[in-house]
């Protein structure tokens, strides 16, 4: 089995950051890269950090994407018509007085599935704008941006 084998190791020279020590696996401690850091002046080490967060930012993006796109998919999942349809029509004999008890308790079922299917749906929008970081209005007035661009 072929190891993977890196180069790190970071220290000072001539004001640039070098790298230069043998790690197997990939792996190298926390406190190996703080020992290279402390030498650095402050210039250098807000360089540093600026490209750990550059790091963290291309990983994060990948992940989020996915899930941001697995998170639209999900809120913009419409109640099937025939669940809409049956609602509709069941509705409607409630409003004029003209339903079976059969009929209402099929109505009182139906109400139950698309309130589940409401509170998940509004669970993945929390989700969503969590991972914007933004309220839930602010999410609410993106998504509602995004609906009126296809249009």
């Amino acid at each position: 089995m072929r190891k993977n084998i890196s180069l790190i190791k970071i220290y000072k020279m001539k004001g640039t950051i070098k790298v230069s020590h043998a790690v197997q696996d990939g792996n190298i401690s926390i406190d190996e890269i703080l020992q290279g850091v402390t030498v650095l002046d402050t210039k250098k080490i807000v360089e540093f950090m600026h490209e750990v967060g550059k790091i963290i930012a291309l990983r994060n993006a990948e992940s989020l994407s996915q899930r941001e796109s697995q998170l639209l998919k999900s809120i913009n999942q419409s109640i099937p018509d025939k669940l809409q349809t049956e609602y509709d029509m069941l509705n409607i004999k409630l409003n004029e007085e003209q339903i079976t008890i059969d009929e209402y308790d099929q109505l009182l079922k139906l109400i139950s599935k698309i309130e589940q299917k409401r509170e998940k749906k509004l669970e993945f929008m929390i989700e969503l704008a969590h991972l914007r970081n933004v309220s839930l209005k602010e999410l609410g007035q993106q998504l509602q941006t995004q609906v009126l661009a296809y249009a």
